[in-house]
């Protein structure tokens, strides 16, 4: 796969023959999502730079999109946001790696958590130092109500709450959080 330059950053052109829609949201739709998986990768099982590069073409096979690569620091490019990235997460150690998905839309969220999540099953491990993130934001400047219980449900179908290890203290599993509650409770933050 050829790539370009751009700094540390290698820029994959996208996939223009990729058999999934774009996914990118429509003016219409209320919302817009992004998300971020923090994983390690199995460096006692896999060689670092190979396995970058085995993400890079299954990424390449499930997006239209550039796929940014940095090793080093994380991709400046102005258009990074509507590109999947490959980058060292600051908050990991050496073999820490981030893969950020493009803005998309809900289905698009969908997709990539289903096809990326057994990649890290495959290729790295989770653990207390690593996480997941969902973003999600509006597309017009109005406020919205987001459901957060349903893409709370959605991460768990994708057994994604499951896959990271439980922590206590600032960053914890939503899933453990209700459940420690008694249902009233958890009635009560619905």
């Amino acid at each position: 796969m050829d790539y370009t330059i751009e700094g540390t950053t290698k820029r994959y052109k996208g996939n223009s023959s990729c058999s999934y829609p774009s996914y990118l949201p429509k003016e219409e739709e209320l919302c817009q999502y992004g998300c971020e998986f923090e994983f390690y990768i199995n460096i006692e099982k896999y060689d670092y730079r190979k396995t970058i590069q085995a993400f890079v073409k299954a990424l390449y096979d499930i997006t239209s999109a550039d796929i940014l690569v940095d090793e080093i620091s994380i991709p400046n490019a102005s258009d990074k946001n509507r590109c999947m990235q490959i980058k060292p997460d600051i908050s990991l150690q050496d073999n820490g790696v981030e893969i950020s998905v493009p803005i998309s839309c809900q289905e698009g969220i969908i997709h990539f958590i289903d096809k990326i999540t057994p990649l890290i099953d495959k290729y790295g491990y989770t653990n207390e130092e690593t996480g997941f993130h969902i973003h999600i934001s509006t597309i017009k400047k109005s406020s919205a109500h987001i459901d957060f219980y349903r893409f709370m449900l959605l991460c768990e179908n994708s057994n994604l709450l499951t896959s990271w290890e439980p922590r206590e203290g600032f960053s914890q599993n939503v899933m453990d959080i209700l459940s420690s509650c008694a249902k009233r409770e958890a009635r009560i933050i619905n």
